[in-house]
This record gives structure tokens, C-alpha cells and sequence, in this order.
């Protein structure tokens, strides 16, 4: 849910056009943000899929650019939402298709992300690149290697948000993977916000197949990430992944290993309120 604080925000975000049109024609500011996430009028119409709206916002105006409070743009949140129409528009009214908000994503990363093809084929159309990291979340293998072969670098982080190893591991694509460690992608690279690794993820989310890959590629299934102390067999357990925690106890993982605070796996497993560890 988004916070509509000024009227113009509340009509556009509604698709009352008559009420927009009027208030802007009172000297309302058609590119004031309201304050607490940054919304305008042009943002929360492109979310909510009014073309009629965000038409009449350009029309009068509108900065086809303007972002939110995190840097997101009109035509990001189009593509985000799958709003093949607007993102169109958009684009033709010379929206900034390169432009990347504060996690370094653009329209066609958060498009790719979201699966909404149609709009990754406008996008590609029109010249937007795509990059591995998305290609590493999607498990788009070919691209992978096509994007390798041109020069990216495997081990790159994006934001702090880990490499395209990790965010294979992360969403569970398991060839996709194989085929980044075959690439000699570190399976032990930490990423800088938690020192989270691939097999963290990976157990964290429950992907059995991959944890067991990339402890076959000797990847350290007792690696604490940074931020609390935790391993994979912790994580695993703290999410209820029986199976995964199971495999990590297999593989060699040390059951009475502590988290920062002094947890162990097994407090994990124990009903909340009813045993201290």
C-alpha cells in the first residue's frame, strides 16, 4: 500500500482524472512528492495501471523521470508491475530506460526478476542491456555464458547484494550453479553487507540440491555470515528446512556450533516459550 498525502497523489492514484485536471489547473504542483516515500502523481498511476492518468500527468507535465524515495522512476514501477501499456508510453515519451534506483536495478533487472516477459522483449527492443545478475536470478544459463564470454566478471558484487553465484544459490538454480563453479566462481565468496555465502543462502532458503552442490564443491558448510553469527545448519533449522538441515549435519556441519548470541541449531528446533537453551 502506498501513502497519499497531497490530493493530487489521492486522485491519481485513484484514476480520477476530472479531479487531477482540476487541481492542477488551481496551481496544484503536479511534481510534488509527498513526504514519507517520495510518491507523485505520474509514480502511483504508472503503479496502479492508469494509462488514462498517466497520460494526462505528462501531458501536463509531469517529470517522466521523478523518483520515489528509493530512486524509483515511473517507468521502473511499469515494469516492476508488468504494465506493458504504460511502460510503452512511457518510453516513447523518453523515459529514462537505463536509469537504476538505490539497489542498482533497472527497469529490465526488475522486469527479468518479476518474469514479466513481454516487457523484458519492449525493453530489449528499445536498448536496455541486460546484465548477469538478473540473468543469475532468473537461471538464464545461456545468457550466463553469453555475458561471460563478452567480459563479466563472475566474481563482481552488485550493491552488497552478493555475486551472480550467490543469487543462483539464493533462488535455487541448481544448473545454473554448476555451470557458474565450472566458470570458476568462487563458492566461498562472502557478500559485504552480512558475509553471507552461496551455501547460506542456499540452506536459508531451503535448497536442498544446491547446498549439496556447492559442499561438493567445497564450499565451508560451517561458515558464519557476519551480522549474527549464524551458519547454514542454523538457518536451516531456524526456517523449519528439515531436509537441508539434515544434509548440513551430513556433510559435516558442527551441530553445537553457536551463534553470536548463543544459540544452537538445536535451540532452533525447540518450540519458542517452552525450553531455554
Amino acid at each position: 500500500m502506498v501513502l497519499c498525502e497531497c490530493p493530487t497523489d489521492i486522485a491519481a492514484y485513484n484514476g480520477h482524472l476530472d479531479i487531477l485536471k482540476m487541481l492542477v489547473e488551481a496551481n496544484a504542483n503536479l511534481n510534488q512528492a509527498e513526504t514519507s516515500l517520495g510518491a507523485n502523481p505520474l509514480l502511483v498511476a504508472s503503479m496502479n495501471n492508469h494509462m488514462e492518468t498517466v497520460r494526462l500527468c505528462v501531458e501536463l507535465g509531469a517529470n517522466i523521470n521523478q523518483t520515489n524515495f528509493d530512486q524509483s522512476s515511473p517507468l521502473y514501477i511499469a515494469c516492476q508491475n508488468g504494465h506493458m501499456e504504460i511502460a510503452q508510453y512511457l518510453l516513447a515519451a523518453n523515459a529514462d530506460i537505463s536509469q537504476r534506483n538505490s539497489y542498482k536495478y533497472s527497469p529490465l533487472d526488475i522486469a527479468s526478476n518479476e518474469r514479466h516477459e513481454e516487457v523484458v522483449a519492449l525493453l530489449e527492443t528499445q536498448g536496455a542491456k541486460p546484465n548477469i545478475f538478473s540473468a543469475a536470478m532468473n537461471g538464464q544459463i545461456k545468457l550466463i555464458r553469453t555475458l561471460l564470454d563478452r567480459g563479466a566478471d563472475i566474481n563482481e558484487e552488485r550493491n552488497k547484494a552478493g555475486t551472480p553465484l550467490y543469487n543462483a544459490s539464493q533462488f535455487g538454480h541448481k544448473a545454473t550453479v554448476d555451470m557458474l563453479i565450472e566458470r570458476k566462481a568462487d563458492v566461498n565468496r562472502e557478500e559485504t553487507t552480512n558475509g553471507t555465502t552461496p551455501i547460506y543462502i542456499s540452506a536459508y532458503n531451503g535448497h536442498l540440491d544446491v547446498v549439496r552442490l556447492l559442499a561438493e564443491k567445497n564450499a565451508d558448510i560451517n561458515k558464519k555470515e557476519t551480522l549474527l553469527g549464524a551458519n547454514p545448519l542454523l538457518v536451516a533449522s531456524m526456517n523449519n528446512h528439515i531436509d537441508t538441515a539434515h544434509l548440513c549435519i551430513e556433510l559435516g556441519s558442527d551441530v553445537n556450533q553457536k551463534n553470536d548470541s548463543g544459540m544452537t541449531p538445536v535451540c532452533e528446533f525447540l518450540p519458542q516459550n517452552r525450553v531455554t537453551c
